[in-house]
């Protein structure tokens, strides 16, 4: 996935520069603004 950083830039760097790509299976999503709607404020997501 390219996040459009020219190869001019990178190679300008004084250090190499690793990326790591995360990709969520599972997640919570915390809001207490879901309760006005009388939804739990903790939602349990699987991807």
């Amino acid at each position: 996935m390219s996040k459009h950083i020219k190869l001019e830039a990178i190679k300008k760097l004084p250090q190499p520069m690793n990326l790591i790509r995360m990709v969520p299976q599972v997640f919570d999503y915390l809001d207490s603004d879901l309760k006005k709607e009388d939804l739990s404020s903790r939602q349990h997501y699987e991807v």
